[in-house]
């Protein structure tokens, strides 16, 4: 039930509800930002519909499922050997080079923060990935092996963390710019 790898676990579950969180907080502000006529609105709708895409992917493991004919349909292997990487590394790259205004719209210390969140969700998503294949995930072997697991912990927990850190930068945000909107805690 704990196991980081196992579809059916507790941390499945986490990481579901955590990227839901974050379509939800990007949904509000999309439609926060809608309300005021700001024209970045369509960075935070797009955004939050990644978000809702990514927890939907988490909880019905599709790019497992789409990776494995694209691997053999692209005759990936190595470094590649999940190809869906290849797809999503293009997408990756396209969308930062899209959100450029929305980055910058950040005040600085926040848009380091936000910066850092992307980096680290990439690395845990294609560069644990990337590395994974690099050992040979493809054998049954080196799939239950103890260099795997660390590969496959440090994976979600790049991306858990990432998640957290853009939730904070996101809660942050929304303080600056509105105190009396946000929750008081303790």
């Amino acid at each position: 039930m704990l196991d980081v790898e196992v579809e059916s676990s507790f941390y499945t579950w986490f990481s579901v509800l955590l990227l839901a969180a974050a379509a939800l907080l990007t949904g509000l502000v999309a439609l926060e930002r809608k309300a005021a006529g700001d024209p970045l609105r369509i960075h935070w709708m797009l955004l939050a519909a990644v978000f809702l895409l990514l927890s939907a992917d988490e909880a019905c493991s599709v790019h497992e499922a789409l990776s494995g004919r694209l691997t053999s349909g692209l005759g990936t292997s190595g470094a590649f050997h999940f190809a869906w990487i290849i797809p999503a590394g293009i997408l990756s790259g396209l969308g930062l080079l899209a959100f450029i205004p929305f980055i910058r719209a950040f005040p600085p210390g926040l848009r380091a923060l936000l910066l850092l969140s992307a980096a680290l969700f990439l690395s845990g998503a294609i560069g644990m990935e990337m590395l994974a294949g690099a050992i040979g995930a493809a054998s049954d072997e080196v799939l239950h092996s103890g260099r795997y697991r660390v590969l496959a912990t440090l994976e979600e927990a790049l991306e858990g963390g990432a998640v957290i850190l853009y939730l904070a930068v996101v809660f942050e945000m929304r303080r600056r710019e509105s105190p009396a909107i946000t929750l008081r805690l303790g």
